[in-house]
């Protein structure tokens, strides 16, 4: 986990299409989304290519909520983005 998602995710943000209107974001989440779970199936695969198993949770499950979670991420870093630009008090007048 500490290997893979934070470059993807990083990956992901980077092509992201913040500018476009929503059909291009939605294509290139659906796109993402395949991606995901073609490898999220190559993962459940038997042995030696499979590692993942799951508990409770299902394929049909993780198609549904991993749309969602990709407009988290982009949202998430947007906020971010936010945050980082809005005007600070600068450090001199803190002081005071």
């Amino acid at each position: 986990m500490i290997c893979l998602l934070p470059p993807v995710n990083i990956l992901y943000l980077n092509w992201f299409l913040f500018g476009k209107r929503w059909p291009k974001k939605i294509l290139y989440i659906a796109v993402w989304e395949v991606l995901m779970l073609g490898y999220e199936w190559i993962t459940l695969l038997p042995a030696p290519w499979g590692y993942f198993h799951y508990g409770w949770w299902d394929f049909t499950i993780s198609a549904l909520v991993n749309p969602f979670l990709l407009l988290i991420v982009a949202g998430f870093y947007k906020w971010v983005v936010w945050l980082e630009n809005k005007k600070t008090v600068p450090a001199e007048q803190q002081l005071q």
